[in-house]
């Protein structure tokens, strides 16, 4: 495993841990955002379809007040009716337009194309028995047609409930903390339906310029029996379910309708005692208050929708602001992490890939390239320095490795010279030692020549003739030994020997001349002496024999003396080329 591996290994954990993090977050992020669109959506079509709703009440509305005009209507109630429907028509629109658009981006929609068109059935069939009646004139409508109006138009409104439902499921599903504003629009829902109901049982009998029965009178006080109950529930959840401002100041003003006076004039009107008090009574005075507190009531759940709204709205914003802020601290943190690799990579991980690739080649012997600071870390500076300077030293060991090897190169050429040499005298000792035994058997045959029954030799004769055989049998002694050292050398120089072994040969061979030159020596001057002797004596038939015989001995005398200096002369040289050797001096470690 080499170092960039080594380093790969944590920032590649690192990396993982940081994108299977961002992973996560992202995942988290996007679920958070897919809820909070659905949140949004559901709350967009709670908006639509409750503004749907109080356009179907403003219609109620309008169409109660034609139903109690002669035909052909007034201007001003036709246009109000007319204006009605078309808003009416405007909210159904606005749904189905909304309903088109999330089929169409997949989008799990709280309304299905079943309860639109439910809604523009009935609401046509009414609108047509509205019309109809119109149509008629103020004689012809009678209490029972116009008893089957209302309640149609409150049945046209229905469907609309049941996606208002689920949108409001959809909503507390995605955010829980928002079941208490959607209680409450529950609730304000309920009192709406309560407030149809009166008005479905009064509204027909006004129409008509009747007076209200004892059954109207009792189901009129059921329900606002209810409405009172509902308004109650309504006061005691406001604040629990976390109210805002607008909500607080709508309920306050639905809060301020007299539910007892409608009931006390509701009594009045249905009194046998008085029957032309609702044609005393004025201008309609219970639709004059049963419009208003519908009206606040939608002004209520209006206040509670755009709440919703807002909190989703907020809520929404705020994941994606804190989604945003996560992916960019993950950025934050990848681009960090992303530069500290760089900065690592060219700072530490390249100056020591570099100083391992420079310590393998000074290892292998390669110290050419010098090496500089790659990098502003003081750390690494100073292991650059260190290897510098190890480089350097390798160098001058080099040196002193090359310088010993040419001083050994040199050593050992002269020892191969000296060495030769020496094997130079190897033939001269075997002339010395025939030589020898000439000058041997000529001073014997000297001794044999001089010796008569009347004359006998010299005495120093004697004593030369045993010096001269002292001495032969000294080198025939030491021949075989001094043949062996020349095959010895003989392999040495065609052999990587040591130089030990070449100075041991010298040596060696050294000591055998020595020892030669010193045999030499001992029967040279007496030879010399005894042959001077020898040829003093001239007398007898045996003189020119005897002087040549003499001379004879003498030149082999002169013979030995020179070979047995040549041969100390050449082992002296060699001798001295091993003592001027330079001497071995131990290199440094590279």
């Amino acid at each position: 495993m080499n170092l960039r591996t080594l380093f790969a290994i944590p920032i590649i954990t690192i990396l993982v841990v940081t994108l299977s993090l961002a992973g996560m977050l992202a995942g988290q992020g996007w679920s958070g955002q897919a809820q909070g669109q659905t949140a949004s959506l559901a709350v967009e079509r709670m908006r639509l379809l409750l503004e749907l709703q109080t356009s179907l009440r403003a219609e109620r509305v309008a169409t109660n007040l034609a139903l109690g005009k002669p035909y052909p209507l007034p201007d001003a109630v036709r246009r109000q009716l007319d204006d009605a429907r078309r808003e009416t028509d405007l909210g159904i629109g606005a749904v189905a337009a909304d309903f088109t658009a999330r089929n169409a981006g997949e989008v799990d929609a709280a309304i299905s194309e079943a309860y639109l068109t439910t809604v523009l059935v009935r609401l046509g069939a009414a609108r047509a028995m509205v019309d109809a009646l119109i149509a008629r004139g103020q004689n012809g409508r009678t209490f029972a047609a116009l008893d089957t109006v209302m309640p149609r138009l409150l049945v046209a409104a229905q469907p609309l409930d049941e996606p208002l439902e689920q949108a409001s499921l959809t909503v507390t599903r995605v955010d829980a903390s928002l079941s208490g504003l959607v209680i409450l629009n529950r609730l304000a829902a309920s009192l709406r339906d309560e407030l149809g109901v009166i008005a479905a049982v009064l509204l027909p009998r006004f129409d008509n310029a009747e007076q209200p029965t004892g059954a109207d009178l009792e189901t009129v006080r059921i329900s606002l029996a209810r409405t009172s109950f509902l308004t109650r529930v309504l006061g005691d959840t406001i604040e629990i379910a976390g109210a805002t401002e607008p909500i607080r100041l709508a309920f306050r003003d639905l809060r301020a309708v007299d539910t007892n006076g409608i009931m006390s004039r509701l009594k009045e009107l249905a009194n046998p005692a008085t029957p032309n008090a609702y044609a005393e009574a004025g201008p309609l005075p219970v639709q004059l208050l049963l419009v208003p507190w519908g009206e606040r009531i939608n002004a209520l759940r209006g206040a509670i929708v755009n709440t919703v709204v807002q909190r989703v709205t907020t809520q929404r914003a705020q994941r994606e602001r804190r989604f945003d802020l996560g992916m960019a601290a993950i950025g934050f943190i990848l681009v960090a992490v992303l530069e500290s690799v760089i900065l690592l990579g060219q700072r530490v991980v390249r100056p020591l890939a570099e100083l391992g690739l420079a310590i393998t080649r000074i290892a292998a012997g390669d110290r050419s390239v010098a090496l500089s600071p790659g990098s502003d870390a003081r750390e690494i500076t100073e292991m650059v320095t260190a290897v510098e300077t190890l480089r350097q030293a390798a160098l001058v060991a080099d040196a002193t490795v090359r310088r010993h090897r040419m001083a050994a190169r040199q050593r050992m050429l002269a020892l191969r010279e000296a060495l030769g040499i020496v094997q130079s005298v190897r033939e001269p000792a075997h002339v010395l030692e025939r030589g020898v035994a000439r000058l041997s058997e000529g001073i014997a045959a000297t001794i044999a020549l001089v010796t008569t029954p009347t004359t006998s030799p010299p005495p120093t004769l004697g004593a030369a003739a045993a010096a001269v055989r002292v001495g032969l049998a000294e080198m025939r002694e030491s021949a075989a030994d001094l043949d062996a050292m020349f095959a010895a050398a003989g392999s040495a120089q065609t052999e990587d020997r040591p130089e030990a072994e070449f100075v041991a040969h010298i040596l060696a061979v050294q000591a055998q001349v020595d020892r030669r030159s010193e045999a030499v020596r001992g029967f040279v001057q007496p030879s010399l002496v005894a042959l001077r002797d020898t040829a003093s004596a001239t007398g007898g038939v045996s003189g020119p024999v005897l002087r040549d015989l003499v001379s004879d001995q003498f030149a082999r005398i002169e013979e030995t003396v020179a070979v047995i200096a040549a041969m100390a002369a050449a082992v002296s040289r060699a001798a001295a080329i091993v003592r001027d050797l330079p001497l071995d001096d131990t290199p440094m470690a590279a």
